[in-house]
């Protein structure tokens, strides 16, 4: 299982920052795949739809929040671990550095937002005066920290919450919970440094507490209770996502509604596949989904595509790797453009 990228970029003095890569949260792929292939009618496109959106506000509002790091100058170790998840605990941003370690909530919400923290509750007021609920982020930071907690790192750990909307007015806000714009964090991190000056571990132990914490790090499967048959078949155009199935044509996928064709989306395709139905393919489940006229044909296809395999050629089982695109199989030493080119 991936454990996300790292990162060494220098920085003054010798020092390092190390990063765990924030990615394209997996939620994120799964609901896009489902969109792509639900259809618009369906009684459930709207709720799909609804937490796509959520979670695509939620990711980009971590982006925002991320670019305020490059303008934080420190001189001491740190790390930053991005979307770290812990047993059924995904903390967005993790700050770890020899005086303290620090948890950030990020919220990307507009309007005003209010925090009553004895009701356990947090509001958000629109410019029209409607007023929505959401779960209170104190609540989650809070269960964050308990869990570290359990880890006996001995280190302090320190926990806030971060607006990533500069437009967002902050409310009501209770004061042992530090809530703040993202252009806040530096100067919150100054006042922690100050506040543990006088606590300091060493690089060995720094060290040590952030491999347990990435040996603990486990990246969600996401799954949704979804009735398969109701998905499109086919490829569906990348270019204008109509979705009706492109046609099979003398090897190339063609679009009747923009008229593009071409083989790149079989990648697409798989990635759909691979989200929603299974990792795993035969020859038969693929003539099925992707609406492949003949065996034959599908099993050239497969071929080419370099994917691994168990079995024989009748009982051959393709497994579809994660991030399986065109630039996967140039890693794998084959020549992408001969794979368009080629006429099945």
């Amino acid at each position: 299982m991936s454990k996300g990228n790292w990162y060494k970029i220098p920085l003054k003095r010798g020092d390092y920052l190390i990063i765990l890569a924030r990615e394209k949260p997996k939620k994120l792929e799964v609901l896009e795949a489902i969109l792509r292939r639900l259809p618009d009618n369906d009684p459930n496109y709207d709720y799909y739809n609804d937490i796509y959106f959520r979670t695509k506000s939620g990711y980009d509002g971590e982006q925002k929040v991320d670019k305020e790091w490059s303008q934080i100058n420190t001189h001491k170790s740190h790390y930053l671990l991005h979307n770290l998840e812990l047993q059924n605990h995904q903390i967005d941003t993790l700050y770890i550095c020899p005086n303290f370690l620090l948890i950030l909530e990020i919220k990307n919400i507009s309007g005003h937002l209010d925090f009553e923290y004895e009701k356990h509750q947090f509001l958000r007021t629109r410019n029209d005066g409607s007023k929505e609920g959401f779960y209170n982020p104190i609540d989650q930071v809070l269960r964050h920290a308990r869990y570290l907690q359990s880890f006996n790192l001995k280190i302090p750990i320190e926990y806030a919450i971060v607006i990533s909307n500069s437009s967002t007015i902050i409310g009501n806000t209770p004061g042992n919970i530090p809530i703040f714009h993202a252009s806040g964090i530096h100067q919150h991190i100054e006042l922690l440094t100050k506040k543990y000056s006088n606590y300091n571990i060493s690089p060995k132990r720094l060290n040590e507490t952030v491999e347990l914490l990435i040996k603990h790090h486990n990246p969600r499967i996401w799954r949704f209770e979804l009735e398969t048959d109701k998905l499109l078949r086919g490829m569906i155009c990348d270019n204008c996502n109509h979705k009706q199935p492109m046609k099979y044509y003398h090897g190339n996928w063609i679009c009747n509604n923009c008229g593009k064709k071409g083989k790149e989306v079989l990648f697409t395709g798989l990635k759909d596949y691979r989200l929603l139905i299974d990792n795993k393919i035969r020859n038969k489940e693929f003539r099925t989904f992707f609406n492949i006229p003949s065996q034959d044909i599908a099993a050239r296809i497969l071929t080419r595509l370099n994917l691994p395999f168990e079995g024989n050629k009748k009982g051959r089982v393709y497994t579809i790797p994660p991030d399986f695109t065109n630039e996967s199989i140039k890693e794998n030493g084959n020549n992408v453009k001969e794979i368009v080119r080629i006429n099945i």
